[in-house]
């Protein structure tokens, strides 16, 4: 069986697998990620295609801190602001 192209919603789907069957920076499981997505990607295109979507703007950050007031998010790293948006 021939598998269809991939969707945003495929894309969005994969990536929410993936945080939730990634245990820190291990290898996820893909034959499991594969079969509860169950969209007809194999384990293998899975990974590639997870390889291959671009970094989320605050993906591999330490954390996020929201100053309020309808103020957007900084993201931190090391627990402080990258050097660009501390000034």
């Amino acid at each position: 069986m021939r598998s269809h192209a991939w969707s945003a919603a495929d894309d969005k789907l994969l990536r929410q697998m993936v945080g939730k069957y990634r245990i820190g920076n291990t290898e996820p499981d893909w034959g499991t990620i594969a079969l509860k997505c169950n969209f007809g990607h194999n384990s293998g295109s899975c990974k590639a295609r997870f390889e291959s979507l671009p970094a989320l703007k605050y993906e591999g950050l330490d954390q996020l801190y929201f100053p309020g007031n309808g103020k957007p998010a900084i993201a931190l790293e090391n627990g402080r602001p990258p050097v660009s948006a501390a000034s």
